[in-house]
């Protein structure tokens, strides 16, 4: 069997979320930056903070 090393996106996210994470993995972690495009990103924010808050 052969084992590849991880990809850079799965080391950043076992690094913010505290586990081993893989490709296809659900994980919960701490982001630094969030970033979104012109068309969706308004309607998005406005969405998540109106669930958010909710809570």
């Amino acid at each position: 069997m052969i084992v590849l090393g991880k990809t850079v996106a799965e080391k950043v996210f076992s690094a913010h979320s505290g586990t081993d994470a893989y490709a296809g993995d659900f994980v919960e972690a701490e982001v630094d930056y969030v970033m979104a495009n012109d068309i969706t990103g308004a309607p998005a924010i406005e969405a998540f903070n109106s669930w958010a808050w909710s809570q």
